[in-house]
């Protein structure tokens, strides 16, 4: 389990924290480019390289996110607010990149309100995480049957917590 779930005041931080074996000129066009996003995460309105208005359509009208990219510095840093069935009350996501030998590390941290921290959206993240890393991997970015699930039990202990 490597997402880190801490409690701020009236908020959550969910810090998800993962060392690929991609150089960052990969990962970042995984983090925004259309057709990257689409093969582990869910295809976009536009391209996330810059700020604005966006889009995520995850299969249907109740399943899409949306919000506003309000910062961009490629490859290393991007920002966006995020409003979705699972965090209705808006947040901030924020994914950053540093050069690690011949691969990279990967941030994530998605800051919400209290309420809105919900079981469900760290292990969407954690397995969006693992669906990104066989997608460069070569894999299809598919979830194992059940894998939701389990994360989902393990970050609800972690929340109530």
């Amino acid at each position: 389990m490597d997402g880190i779930v801490t409690r701020i005041d009236d908020l959550y931080e969910l810090r998800f924290e993962r060392r690929l074996r991609h150089g960052i000129a990969e990962v970042w066009a995984a983090l925004t480019d259309p057709d990257e996003l689409a093969r582990w995460l869910a295809p976009p309105s536009r391209p996330l390289t810059s700020t604005g208005a966006y889009e995520l359509r995850f299969g249907t009208t109740e399943d899409t996110a949306r919000g506003e990219v309000t910062r961009v510095e490629a490859p290393t840093l991007l920002e966006y607010t995020w409003m979705s069935r699972d965090a209705a009350q808006g947040s901030v996501l924020r994914w950053e990149l540093t050069a690690d030998g011949d691969g990279c590390r990967l941030v994530l941290t998605h800051v919400l309100p209290a309420p809105g921290c919900r079981p469900e959206l760290a292990a969407g993240w954690h397995a969006h995480l693992d669906a990104l890393a066989s997608v460069l991997d070569g894999g299809s970015g598919d979830w194992p049957d059940g894998e939701w699930q389990r994360l989902r039990n393990e970050y609800a202990t972690r929340i109530a917590g």
